[in-house]
């Protein structure tokens, strides 16, 4: 807000200093830093201002100014909110699922709907290949933030993820999470694809040519759809499908306007197209004249 309110030749100066900093210097965060510690300085008995630089140290990956922070705070007040969520976080930015999970056991025993509880301990599951129990977690959060804030389609993917990796894959579920997805968030893209790679991995053919069709009908340039439908009928085996696939990624540049034609990334899907129908049909059997 400050910077929309600022004079034009304020900004212009502060654009100009940036533009001059080495590549290293992150000048935003430094402030923030600074600022935090100017609080600290006059009020040196508040845990959480330690919890709020904490938090910035973490979020640039300065772990062991966070983790300083963290130790002050809970020196300060144990029971401060939110800390126990920070030093999980941390455990998980160091490769300790372990240490994560312990510290969440505990948030969760208080408050077993806690939504970033919930979210934090089932990546801390999966990152310790524990993923039938990550998914119970993950989809706990799932109800947990229903009727909150929309989620994010990040939640609904790492669900999903812990659903496939579960043993034995569990596709239907993650299929069923992945489509609750769509339909709360507005169908991102990021959902269909990963629908997409789970009828895939499942091999359900069908069902995967049917969304990249309904994609396909959806966009304003196809042709990549188009060829995503060619490989996938060629990986399964169709190969007289999979031609018909790749031509019709020709057939749907042909159509472009003449300035698109030329592009970059329509040269090298055709190239690609090109290199598949030759291989296609250099599997085809040749038939030689019977000797008579």
């Amino acid at each position: 807000m400050r910077m929309m309110t600022a004079c034009k030749p304020a900004i212009g100066a502060l654009l100009l200093w940036l533009a001059i900093q080495p590549a290293t210097a992150h000048p935003a965060h430094e402030l923030l830093v600074q600022r935090k510690t100017a609080e600290l300085e006059a009020q040196p008995y508040r845990a959480e201002l330690y919890l709020q630089r904490g938090e910035l140290h973490r979020d640039h990956e300065e772990f062991d100014e966070a983790a300083a922070d963290y130790r002050r705070a809970r020196e300060l007040d144990p029971a401060l909110p939110g800390l126990a969520l920070a030093e999980a976080a941390l455990h998980l930015d160091l490769d300790d699922a372990a240490g994560a999970i312990a510290k969440l056991d505990a948030v969760l025993a208080a408050d077993p709907r806690n939504l970033d509880a919930l979210t934090l301990r089932g990546r801390a599951l999966s990152a310790a290949g524990r993923h039938d129990e990550a998914a119970v977690d993950l989809g706990r959060g799932i109800e947990a933030g229903l009727g909150m804030a929309p989620l994010s389609p990040e939640m609904y993917l790492r669900h999903a993820r812990a659903l496939t990796a579960s043993t034995p894959p569990r596709p239907d579920a993650a299929l069923e999470t992945l489509e609750r997805g769509l339909a709360e968030l507005g169908r991102p893209i990021s959902l269909e694809l990963a629908a997409l790679r789970v009828e895939i991995e499942a091999k359900r053919i069908d069902a995967a040519l049917q969304r990249v069709d309904r994609l396909a009908a959806g966009a304003n340039r196809p042709a990549g759809w188009l060829e995503r439908r060619g490989e996938i009928l060629e990986s399964a085996g169709r190969p007289g499908e999979a031609q018909a696939a790749y031509t019709a990624v020709l057939e749907a540049h042909r159509a472009l306007p003449a300035t698109k034609q030329g592009s970059a990334a329509v040269r090298e899907r055709e190239n690609r197209v090109r290199l598949s129908l030759r291989r296609l049909q250099s599997l085809q059997p040749t038939h030689s004249e019977n000797p008579r």
